[in-house]
């Protein structure tokens, strides 16, 4: 095994600079063609928002101001909808359904989906427009109505519970007819308000599972759907040099430690 020899790497780099600049010029003027020659890229962003009342999430969590409000949780519920496995398979037969045919894990790969806050952005890139904003806007449009649905069922959940709670109040003390005009209701025996009461705790537990974690005091919006892309995207042509000028100069450095070029024997 040969040993390294720093005085030997020296001379190689010494002898071969010039056929490392020329391959890192070659590299970059790669770079440069490719950024001509590439297909146009189109860019399409579908913007899914949710808000909060701020008054009721603090009344509904027993805080003492907004302040301390932890939206991790009800923010964390939406993402896990939005990720939904329905949801996914959702977008993709919204995508049959006009002409694209594509799997649950090519729609995953093709479209970024960031949060920032409480707003989601689905980015896709595409070479057609028509498909860029097609795929932005199949898994957005998607979510939407199984979020929607989910919302409902927790305002539902929230309406229930607070019922319970103001019949369990006003029929405390077993008086039916103070019961009745504390809850403005008019139950005729004490039999009627344990079977509404009953009948009322079973639907909440079915309106807290069919709400899927989601808090009655978000407020969810498609925002802003995906609009076909009138340009394409400009590709990177600074990062395109300078990666076609690296490849360029490692390949010479290879070349060049490798003992290439060599020097001229004397005749």
């Amino acid at each position: 095994m040969n040993e390294f020899d720093p005085l030997t790497v020296l001379g190689r780099l010494l002898r071969g600079w010039w056929l490392m600049l020329l391959l890192t010029v070659l590299g970059a003027l790669l770079g440069r063609a490719a950024a001509v020659f590439l297909p146009p890229v189109y860019v399409a962003q579908a913007e899914y928002y949710v808000s909060f009342d701020f008054d009721l999430f603090a009344a509904e969590h027993h805080l003492e101001n907004i302040v301390s409000l932890d939206l991790r949780e009800p923010l964390g519920a939406v993402d896990d909808l939005i990720y939904a496995d329905e949801v996914i398979a959702a977008a993709v037969r919204r995508l049959e359904a006009a002409g694209l045919s594509i799997s649950e894990a090519e729609l995953r790969a093709r479209i970024r989906l960031d949060r920032y806050y409480t707003t989601w952005m689905f980015t896709a890139r595409a070479t057609d427009p028509q498909t860029a904003a097609l795929l932005a806007n199949a898994w957005a449009q998607a979510a939407d109505p199984v979020l929607q649905e989910a919302y409902g069922h927790a305002v539902a959940a929230r309406s229930l519970s607070l019922e319970l709670a103001l019949l369990e109040t006003c029929f405390s003390g077993g008086d039916l007819t103070a019961g009745n005009a504390c809850a403005g209701t008019d139950f005729a025996s004490a039999a009627q308000v344990s079977a509404r009461l009953a009948e009322a705790t079973a639907r909440l537990e079915q309106e807290r599972a069919a709400g899927r974690r989601l808090d009655p005091a978000i407020r969810l919006e498609l925002v802003r759907p995906a609009e076909v892309p009138a340009a394409p995207q400009r590709h990177a042509l600074g990062a395109l040099l300078l990666a076609g000028a690296a490849l360029g100069w490692l390949a010479g450095l290879f070349l060049v430690l490798s003992g290439l070029p060599r020097r001229r024997r004397a005749a």
